[in-house]
């Protein structure tokens, strides 16, 4: 070490930096199991954890980001400092090319946890829109009948000398409501939309 102090502590830097690749395996499991996670079942994903813990993630890789750059900076022309063996100097930016390989992993992580997020919010949005399109067709469904019952509740004159035994009842308050349910559901499966 007192020979080469340079060497020694791009060594010593090298091997701090290592600790971070279990860090990074880590998290490489967690996002797979989110993912999987996701493909079997989107609605089990807890939405704000993981949101939580991408943020998170971007906020790592933000400060590594800086750190790269700072020890980039640090070791611009590292080779021409008195006393430094070439060996150092390799050692050293050895290191720089590792902290660099870092922040690319973090980043990557980064944007494969973003896009997992981005796959939720469409698997969400995609949800909504079904839901939505059932709801429109329970509504057409429906809708003949709410202007029957409408039309039909406005007791005019000449409905209340025509309508006035149970056989017309019958047709127009119990078959008529019928037949435009049938007719509306069978005009829906032609067009596809059920």
């Amino acid at each position: 070490m007192k020979k080469r102090p340079y060497r020694a502590i791009a060594i010593v830097l090298q091997l701090l930096l290592g600790t971070l690749d279990h860090a990074i395996s880590d998290l490489d499991g967690q996002l797979q199991a989110s993912y999987v996670q996701f493909e079997k079942d989107p609605t089990a994903i807890d939405f704000k954890s993981l949101s939580g813990r991408i943020q998170r993630l971007h906020t790592a890789w933000a400060s590594i980001d800086r750190y790269s750059s700072a020890v980039k900076s640090a070791t611009v022309g590292i080779e021409v400092l008195p006393g430094i063996h070439p060996r150092g100097a390799a050692e050293l930016n050895d290191y720089v090319e590792q902290v660099e390989d870092v922040e690319q992993r973090l980043l990557e992580r980064y944007r494969w946890g973003a896009e997992i997020i981005q796959h939720y919010a469409t698997a969400l949005a995609q949800r909504q829109s079904d839901q939505i399109s059932r709801l429109t067709i329970v509504s057409m469904i429906f809708l003949p009948i709410t202007f029957l019952t409408g039309y039909f509740g406005m007791n005019f004159d000449w409905m209340i000398e025509r309508v006035n035994n149970p056989v017309a009842f019958g047709l127009l308050g119990i078959l008529l409501p019928i037949s435009s349910v049938i007719v509306t559901v069978a005009w829906f499966r032609r067009r596809g939309l059920m």
